[in-house]
């Protein structure tokens, strides 16, 4: 009898042990849904146009790692062990920026790297890039703008409402929230450039 319960009981445990856990802990990557370009972003630069160097956007520490950011009360930040982000975060804001500041600025010519020496540089810093436990996405920092010895420097904050519950509902915010804030950087960045 003891040889038929020892027997059972491996059996048992080689059959859990066996069992498909792995959806439980299934590593799911996630990439900010980019905006369609109307036409390809130009590579032909005239000298009477404008330039604009979108640096490499700084985080946040909490931001840096690679799991989605959440804030589970108001002093209680996770990341997220199996939802994590496609491609570095810093790497697809800058990515996302660039394309919708295309879109708001289309006569100026946007790199990523440095161009010349009349051009405009934008330096963004993210502060906030997470979902929080009332259901709202936060999207906060600062960005400055500099040409020559014009400088203007300005905070950020946004708080838009989660329509659905879920790691891609919370991803899909976030990019409309990051939408947002390049529309705001770009009207400023307007306004600076004509005075």
């Amino acid at each position: 009898m003891k040889k038929i319960k020892l027997t059972l009981f491996i059996f048992i445990f080689l059959l859990n042990a066996c069992s498909d856990k792995t959806d439980l802990q299934k590593i799911i990557y996630y990439q900010l849904p980019l905006p369609l370009l109307k036409e390809p972003l130009s590579t032909e630069y005239t000298q009477t146009g404008k330039t604009l160097w979108i640096k490499p956007v700084q985080l946040s520490d909490y931001l840096a790692s690679s799991g989605l950011a959440y804030q589970t009360n108001g002093v209680r930040y996770v990341t997220a062990q199996h939802h994590l982000c496609a491609s570095p975060l810093d790497q697809q804001l800058q990515q996302a920026l660039l394309i919708n500041l295309s879109h708001s600025l289309p006569d100026w010519f946007l790199s990523s790297q440095s161009i010349n020496t009349d051009q405009w540089t934008l330096s963004v810093r993210v502060d906030a890039f997470q979902g929080r436990y009332d259901g709202s996405v936060i999207i906060s920092g600062v960005w400055l703008i500099q040409h020559h010895d014009q400088m203007t420097k300005q905070p950020f904050y946004f708080e838009l409402k989660q329509i659905d519950n879920g790691y891609d509902a919370l991803v899909f915010t976030l990019a409309k929230g990051w939408k947002e804030a390049a529309k705001t950087m770009a009207a400023v960045i307007k306004n600076q450039s004509e005075k």
